[in-house]
């Protein structure tokens, strides 16, 4: 095989990244954090490191309050931002994990420590954490066409171009909620070619390690079909739930 695409790197990873997810969920349920109306929520994530692995917690804010404000200018103005605040977990001289972190007090509760560690060690030393997904996080064939794997979503990027414009079109598969969503300009038509063409952008075999081919290679779901519909044209965005059947997977419009 001289190139995988998009759609195999989406069916052979999104149960492995599901497993991820679902460990870091369980970090988030043996975490406090201080009462603080402008806090919503805490979610913990893996670095994308190319040495070792390391998982950060993010603070999801309130967007009601001042600092929710902050964040949405900020994402505004500056792109895709998880979190502005986030802290890193780290082991102090007595053993202990907790988050380093500035502003919010993040805790980790003594009774909570041997199960927290127990899952923090299953994660940064799990194989595929330190061969697939650490190791090669960003998958690019083009200047034009990337794809950034995470542990609760891929996103690829891609040129959609017409005889009047280009335009770029962002496609998110979302692990845990198992939605794909298309975004793009509201001027551009997003049509059954747009996604089949995000499900066939092409990865060469030369820009994977050993372990990643071997792991696509062994995945019983990599060639299974995505079964699209016909929806005519969207504009803007449009969100697919994606759900398998014995036929494949079928997109069905949300």
């Amino acid at each position: 095989m001289n190139n995988y695409n998009s759609k195999q790197i989406i069916l052979s990873l999104k149960d492995k990244l599901k497993q991820l997810e679902e460990k870091l969920k369980d970090l988030s349920s043996l975490t406090q954090i201080e009462e603080n109306k402008n806090v919503k929520s805490i979610k913990y994530r893996i670095a994308s490191s190319f040495t070792k692995p390391e998982v950060f917690c993010d603070i999801n804010y309130n967007d009601t309050t001042f600092c929710g404000k902050v964040r949405r200018l900020k994402t505004f103005f500056n792109g895709n931002l998880d979190s502005i605040e986030t802290g890193k977990v780290v082991r102090d001289n007595s053993d202990r994990m907790y988050i380093m972190n500035k502003k919010i007090d993040i805790v980790i509760p003594d009774n909570n420590q041997n199960m927290f560690q127990d899952i923090y060690h299953n994660l940064v030393d799990d194989e595929f954490v330190r061969r697939f997904f650490i190791n090669n996080p960003l998958y690019s064939y083009s200047a034009n066409d990337n794809i950034d794997v995470y542990s609760d979503r891929i996103i690829m990027e891609f040129i959609e171009r017409t005889s009047q414009s280009s335009y770029i079109v962002y496609a998110v598969y979302n692990v845990m909620d198992n939605t794909i969503t298309f975004s793009a300009p509201k001027s551009f038509n997003i049509t059954n070619e747009t996604i089949e063409n995000a499900f066939n952008i092409p990865i060469p075999k030369d820009n994977l390690n050993e372990y990643q081919q071997n792991f696509l290679n062994l995945s019983n779901t990599k060639d299974k079909k995505i079964i699209i519909p016909e929806f005519g044209v969207s504009h803007g965005k449009i969100i697919f739930k994606m759900e398998e059947s014995t036929k494949g997977f079928y997109l069905t419009k949300k």
